[in-house]
């Protein structure tokens, strides 16, 4: 039974202070208690505004008559405005609150009704449905009954025309074949004659016992039963037998009929379709035990009314005990239960045989679904066409009320708008409350605009506004204002800021008493003072900056005038001597070196200032490219080894634990901050001492990067603890006696930690005076370069060691992206349609700013298929090549040939671009292997005349390489050449190196 059962504001206006208040109270407090001397002035600035808020009042209805006639000012004070607008308030509340009310009566009548309505409908389906079923078993019952009567008076007419009245024989055969007949018509499951025994034997013969009961007496005693019983052989089936005069079947002797059912044939007519198998129909005797059930799962033994008492609990006045009594008396009823889970119609009717009695459980979801619908539906209707007309009402009500509150407190609101218009415009701040800060009367409407507190919060807490203060600012409401005297006042400055932006505001504030009607009022005023103050601050700030600014040009100045006289004073005084001793070729020469590395010196001062011109600007740009850590460190050897050498240094280099020695990054900055630190180190470690660079993968963060931690470490001279904390300051240098002989500008470590920082990385610093340093550079490089792709090989040639031992600055040429910054100015190559950036398979000859320049005779790099590099001469490069060089510059031109046809290049010369065109126009096609354009001519400048090549009429115009050879070296310059044509960039100084690279690239690409 469990089993069937248990699953399934308006805000009105206030007393505040309206202007004519304030005149009149500001008139008199000027009138009867004048201030002290020093709050005099204040006080009658005080008094004509007000005095001039009640003219522009008195104005303003002077030019609208109509709004004196719509407007009818309210009489009394305005507290017994307040007084009448609350009691207004009240009164529409309480309407409201009666609207309401009536509506939620209306609402439940409504909803009672048609519970009332669904119960009576759901209750008279229910009856109908179940009756259907009763009349259809009832039919059942009675049919059994007469089918029985009449084949018993087949018998007999059988017997008595039997010889020895005896059913046997042809007979047996014939009541056989009648049986089967029957059985086929009415579908009854089998047919037995029974003795007093409830012994039997069937038509076909079969032998055995119906277990009856005491209802076999009752059979024997000549009543007709019906019985469930369970025979020898089969299952549970319900008996129909009738009591017949003693007579024989085939030899047995019997003394009653019955025909049998099987249960579910049984059970199947108590089974209701209408509500989708969710329905349970049983019948029972009067005392509850069941006799048929809809399910097979309970046995005749099971009592449905005390499974009711168990698990039911009955609505309304009806009990379990009065379902008894109902069904005791044979009558019907419908009522209503629920359980733990659910909630069920209870149907009862006698069955009309006996005393049975038919039961029907529904749930009354099921039963109301339909009903439930027209219901919700109906309740929504009724409710929003309620709702409607309960708004209407209540707007009605609110509207009325309304209109006559704005009539009440319009002129005092109007008055106010008025003020607060006039002082919301500007910055200040005016608050009036009592003198006990019990009440806040006036708030202008500016205090959230300015000082992000809005005025409901001031009108709750006057002293809210000093959240606003900034510390060290006292406030003035901290000053015991209740003891403020009417003449007297508080005045003072504060810094506030504001709750929401941070803005900072400065203020000064004055806190004085007003008599408002018959009322004593304290007025604070906040006079903004900001503007004022920040024009002072950044006067003071202006000056500070200009005294820094001109300090730090004395410092610059001081610095490179001496470090920039140096090495020209060196070129100066060399090439003097070099002139004096024309026939001393030795003595030549070696002024010649000197030569050199003082203007390798000088263009490294000028790159460091260049670079940290970039720095300041923010414009340092990263090309990440395929880099191969074991050449990244030959190539710094190959520049750092001939100085260590020359100081008889120890130099190492090892990289340990290192998993990852091909990512991307930008080799050219990685390397700039490798030789500024050894650079560094080699400067300030003595001769003999000792110089390591140790390179150690560090644990990955992240799968698609690699971690690397750069340590070069020397025992050189050391920093004091002081100077460690200004190492990476520009311009910083150590005094000392240790340094005198050293050449620096003091912005090397600060290009470094420029360039580390760009990169996301961290530089530490360790050192002991007289014990060495060691700085820590670790850097994050993104992997995936694919295996197949080649990366750009060491720069110069390991045996190119003349000049790396000539230079101590070891900081790269640096590029840029803006006209005003530095971009390739040693001689980087750029290729067009690369967009300024280097090709990881480019060939890059040492820069002369690098210490690891390359001599003139240095290697260039060609390109295999493979794509791994082989060296070619100088001479491989420029011999048997013509080139056409047009430059305005006598001594560049003299320059450039001699470098290139001491390698066997021919050299046309142009003098301005407009030659270069003609030269060009002029000669038989592909005569020129490149054509060298300076950019700054006269006549016609490089862009134009590389358009107008480009623009010739003649195959080789557009295929023939033109580099600019030039010195303007800055971002929008090479973008400017390549944009006119050119193939490619070399800045001015450049090497022979340089261009022999850039050459060779665009000499590969054209094959």
């Amino acid at each position: 039974m469990s089993a069937l059962l248990l699953p399934r504001a308006y805000r009105a206006a206030n007393s505040r202070v309206s202007c004519n208040d304030l005149a009149t109270g500001s008139a008199r407090f000027g009138a009867g208690c004048p201030p002290p001397r020093a709050g005099r002035t204040r006080a009658r600035i005080m008094a004509r505004k007000a005095d001039a808020c009640s003219t522009r009042l008195a104005r303003t209805r002077d030019r609208a008559p109509a709004l004196r006639q719509t407007r009818t000012p309210p009489r009394g004070t305005p507290a017994l405005l307040a007084k009448r607008g609350l009691m207004k308030r009240r009164s529409l509340a309480a309407a409201i609150g009666i609207v309401v009310v009536t509506l939620i009566c209306v609402c439940s009548l409504y909803a009672h009704f048609i519970q009332e309505k669904v119960y009576e409908e759901s209750a008279d389906h229910l009856k109908e449905i179940y009756t259907q079923v009763n009349n259809t078993f009832s039919m059942l019952v009675s049919d059994n009954w007469n089918h029985l009567t009449t084949w018993n008076m087949f018998f007999e007419d059988t017997a008595k025309h039997s010889p020895d009245g005896a059913v046997d024989g042809e007979a047996a055969d014939e009541t056989r074949a009648f049986i089967s007949s029957e059985q086929d018509k009415w579908g009854f499951t089998n047919f037995y004659f029974l003795n007093g025994s409830g012994e039997y034997v069937t038509p076909s013969g079969e032998r055995g016992t119906l277990s009856l009961g005491q209802q076999l007496d009752q059979l024997n005693a000549g009543n007709s039963i019906v019985a469930d019983t369970v025979p020898t052989s089969g299952n549970g089936l319900t008996v129909f037998a009738t009591p017949v005069a003693p007579a024989s079947f085939d030899g047995f002797a019997y003394t009653a009929t019955a025909i049998s059912y099987n249960n579910h044939d049984m059970e199947a007519t108590l089974d209701v379709n209408a509500f989708d198998g969710q329905s349970s129909c049983f019948v029972i005797t009067p005392a509850g035990n069941l006799l048929f059930s809809a399910t097979d799962q309970y046995s005749q033994s099971a009592n449905l009314l005390d499974w009711f008492d168990k698990i039911a609990s009955f609505d309304g006045d009806t009990s379990l005990a009065s379902v008894r009594d109902n069904i005791l008396a044979g009558q019907s009823g419908i009522t209503q239960f629920s359980t733990v889970t659910d909630h069920y119609y209870l149907t009862y009717m006698p069955v009309g045989f006996e005393d049975w009695i038919m039961v029907g459980v529904v749930p009354s979801g099921v039963v109301n679904a339909s009903i439930s619908e027209v219901q919700l539906t109906t309740i929504i209707t009724v409710s929003v066409v309620l709702f409607v007309v309960g708004a209407l009402v209540v707007i009605m009500l609110w509207q009325h009320g309304r209109r006559a509150l704005d009539q009440q407190v319009g002129e005092v609101k109007y008055r106010e708008q008025l003020f607060s218009a006039l002082s919301g415009s500007t910055d200040n701040i005016f608050i009036m409350f009592s003198p006990n800060g019990a009440s806040v009367d006036y708030v202008s409407p500016n205090t959230d605009r300015i000082l992000g507190i809005s005025a409901a919060d001031i009108f709750a807490n006057v002293r809210s506004i000093d959240r606003s203060l900034e510390p060290g600012s006292e406030s003035l409401l901290a000053r015991g204002v209740g003891d403020l005297a009417s003449n007297d006042h508080y005045e003072g400055n504060s810094t506030r800021r504001h709750q929401q932006t941070g803005e900072m505001r400065w203020y000064h504030e004055t806190l004085f008493r007003a008599t408002v009607g018959e009322t004593e009022k304290l007025v604070y005023v906040l006079f903004d003072r900001t503007k004022e103050t920040e024009s002072r601050e950044r006067l003071q700030q202006a000056l500070v900056i200009a005294k820094q600014s001109n300090q730090a040009k004395s410092t610059f100045l001081a610095k490179m005038s001496h470090d920039i006289r140096t090495p020209i004073n060196a070129i100066m005084g060399m090439t003097q001597i070099a002139r004096d001793n024309a026939g001393n070729w030795e003595k030549t020469d070696e002024c010649l070196a000197t030569i050199q590395a003082s203007s390798q010196h000088l263009l490294s001062l000028i790159n460091d200032v260049l670079d940290m011109s970039k720095i300041e600007s923010g414009a340092i740009e990263l090309q990440e490219e395929c880099c191969n850590l074991d050449d990244l460190l030959r190539d710094v050897d190959a520049i750092m080894r001939p100085q260590t050498t020359a100081k008889e240094q120890l130099l190492t280099l090892d990289a340990v634990n290192v998993r990852h020695r091909r990512f991307a990054a930008d080799q050219l900055r990685v390397r700039q901050i490798l030789l500024n630190l050894l650079s560094n180190a080699v400067k300030y470690t003595p001769d003999g001492g000792m110089i390591a660079l140790h390179v150690e993968e560090l644990a990955q963060t992240s799968p698609n990067f690699a971690r690397l931690s750069f340590i070069v470490r020397d025992n050189g001279m050391g920093m004091s603890p002081e100077f460690v904390e200004h190492v990476f300051t520009p311009f910083e240098r150590a005094d000392g006696q240790k340094m005198q002989g050293i050449q620096g500008t003091g912005l090397g470590m600060t290009i470094t930690k420029a360039l580390v920082d760009a990169m996301g990385g961290t530089i530490d610093v360790a050192s002991a005076e007289d014990r060495g340093t060691t700085f820590t550079v670790q850097l994050k490089f993104k992997l995936g370069v694919p295996d197949g792709e080649a990366c750009a090989p060491a720069a110069g040639d390991e045996e190119d060691t003349h000049a790396n031992a000539l230079v101590n600055g070891l900081n790269d040429g640096v590029e840029s992206d803006s006209g005003s910054k530095p971009c390739q100015r040693d001689g980087v190559s750029q290729e067009a349609g690369e967009g300024g950036k280097r090709n990881k398979n480019e060939a890059v000859a040492d820069e002369p700013g690098n210490a690891g320049g390359a001599r003139d005779d240095a290697d260039a790099t060609n390109n295999k298929p493979e794509g791994k590099g082989k060296r070619l001469s100088f001479a491989e490069v420029f011999e048997g090549r013509r080139y056409l060089v047009a430059e305005d510059n006598q001594i560049n031109r003299i320059i450039l040939t001699e470098l290139l046809t001491e390698h066997g290049a021919q050299l046309d010369e142009a003098e301005n671009g407009q030659e270069a065109v003609e030269a060009f126009a002029n000669s038989e096609p592909d005569r020129y292997d490149a054509v060298l354009m300076d950019a700054m001519m006269p006549v016609m400048d490089g862009y134009d005349a590389t358009r107008a090549i480009r623009a010739l009429p003649r195959p080789d115009a557009q295929t023939t390489p033109i580099i600019a050879l030039t010195a303007n070296a800055y971002a929008d310059d090479v973008k400017k050449a390549l944009d006119a044509g050119m193939n490619a960039h070399v800045g001015k100084p450049f090497k022979v190196g340089d261009l022999a690279n850039a050459l060779v690239k665009l000499q590969k690409e054209r094959e």
